[in-house]
């Protein structure tokens, strides 16, 4: 026989849990200590006797499971100092400097490749987050690929680029310095065992064969090489994946007279503009649970701690419209495609989803596919544009 049951009641039985029992709140709910089940699923109050913190569980996860307060878990298992986590996520982090340099560069050379009118289009594509920057289309329709780098000014008085991400061997790569004057070009294979590139103007010095001051001659070598460069702009697969489905919603748009802009940078939460209002995408691939919803993080970067790259919620005032499209199912995974949930801040807000001084907004949120026919708070906004009334 268990020796509990020896005991008459669980003031007896559970004498440490009783310490813990929140009588104050109990009561206003109806519940006593003595004469709840052991086993109950009901939810329960308790004050933890270590630090005082106060926290609702179901009976039976405590007299069963053992379990203790949450929140002093937490503590005894955390690995970064929470002030400093909350301190992180509370600081509102502006587009880096190294973001607006590196995306004026692109534009730079974007620019300059489409004034000289011998290419069908010349597109910035590095906000994809993909292996290139610049998409070159002849009017052959044959496509090749370009990374733009920034030349700064070094501690050793060389102009250096960094450049260590892995690209095609056979990537043409554009350095261009901050005031325009120095220039560059070179395939990834030339200079892809090196951490940092360093131009020197001295004569004779290493690369010096590839550098110009005169930015005729810098566009001229452009042209030359840029169809020697690859074809193939690699991406992993989850950015494939919002690569695509930005085309899908694109289409989708247009389809229906709603004016689509990419936004020409991925250093923040704004991933283009349908009918001038702001909007963060996201893409949920399958449902493979049991349950009908689609789960997806909700999130962005809050910076670097300890080394380790750290979340926070999205906040008020981040973007006009969250869209998000879904896949499908396991058994049909492109079901739902082209088909776009599209929620405005103020639905976000209102369950809880952004964070503001009196909310600390989710990290994560679900949505039901749009044939689910059941309540469910985003079933009003897949594929409705009336909300985008054009914004002057």
């Amino acid at each position: 026989m268990d020796p509990q049951r020896l005991f008459k009641n669980n003031r007896d039985r559970f004498p440490l849990l009783h310490i813990e029992w929140d009588t104050e709140e109990n009561i206003k709910s109806g519940v006593d200590f003595d004469t709840i089940t052991c086993h109950s699923a009901k939810k329960v109050n308790w004050i933890c006797s270590e630090r005082g913190h106060r926290y609702t569980t179901k009976m039976y996860v405590r007299t069963t499971n053992g379990s203790r307060c949450k929140e002093c878990h937490l503590e005894s298992i955390r690995v970064y100092d929470k002030e400093a986590v909350t301190e992180l996520r509370n600081t509102v982090r502006p587009k880096s400097e190294a973001t607006s340099i590196g995306d004026a560069t692109e534009e730079f050379v974007r620019d300059i490749l489409a004034d000289t009118g011998i290419y069908k289009a010349v597109n910035k594509v590095g906000d994809t987050g993909s292996g290139a920057d610049i998409e070159v289309l002849h009017f052959d329709n044959s496509i090749n690929f370009i990374q733009v780098k920034t030349i700064v000014t070094s501690k050793r008085s060389y102009l250096t680029a960094r450049n260590n991400i892995k690209y095609e061997d056979n990537m043409l790569m554009a350095f261009v310095n901050k005031e325009r004057t120095v220039f560059s070009v070179a395939f990834y294979r030339e200079v892809k065992d090196l951490l940092a590139v360093y131009f020197s103007l001295k004569p004779n010095s290493k690369h010096s064969d590839k550098i110009y001051i005169e930015i005729e001659d810098f566009i001229a070598k452009l042209i030359e090489l840029i169809p020697l460069s690859t074809t193939v702009n690699r991406m992993t697969d989850d950015q494939n994946k919002e690569y695509e489905s930005l085309n899908r919603l694109k289409l989708f748009c247009e389809n229906r007279g709603v004016s689509y802009e990419r936004n020409t940078t991925n250093g923040d939460c704004v991933d283009g503009r349908v009918n001038g209002y702001t909007f963060q995408a996201k893409f949920s691939s399958f449902n493979g649970s049991n349950t009908i919803t689609y789960h997806l993080g909700i999130v962005k970067n809050a910076g670097i701690l300890n080394g380790k790259r750290m979340n926070k919620p999205y906040a008020v005032g981040d973007f006009d419209f969250l869209i998000i499209e879904v896949g499908g199912t396991r058994e049909e995974p492109e079901k739902y495609k082209g088909n776009f949930c599209i929620i405005p801040q103020s639905a976000l807000i209102e369950h809880g989803c952004l964070k503001s001084a009196t909310c600390d907004g989710k990290v994560t949120m679900s949505v039901a596919p749009p044939d689910y026919t059941k309540p469910q708070w985003t079933n009003k906004f897949w594929n409705n544009t009336d909300q985008l009334v054009k914004k002057h």
